[in-house]
């Protein structure tokens, strides 16, 4: 019982922290682009960006399935 708590507890810390990192990248990417910052290149912003998406929603179906 008590193992089964500390398992979900860890796996939704877990990605209480990845949609942090996705939260504080996501700010990242909007204050480069409000200050004009790597204008020809701003799509290469988006590739961590959806790498995070990716591994948070991998990491939920590795956990929970």
């Amino acid at each position: 019982m008590f193992s089964d708590l500390l398992f979900y507890f860890e796996v939704y810390s877990g990605a209480a922290m990845m949609l942090y990192n996705i939260l504080q990248y996501s700010r990242f990417i909007r204050k480069v682009r409000e200050r004009g910052l790597w204008v020809e290149n701003q799509f290469l912003l988006y590739f961590p960006l959806f790498f995070l998406i990716i591994f948070l929603i991998t990491y939920l179906l590795a956990c929970l399935s």
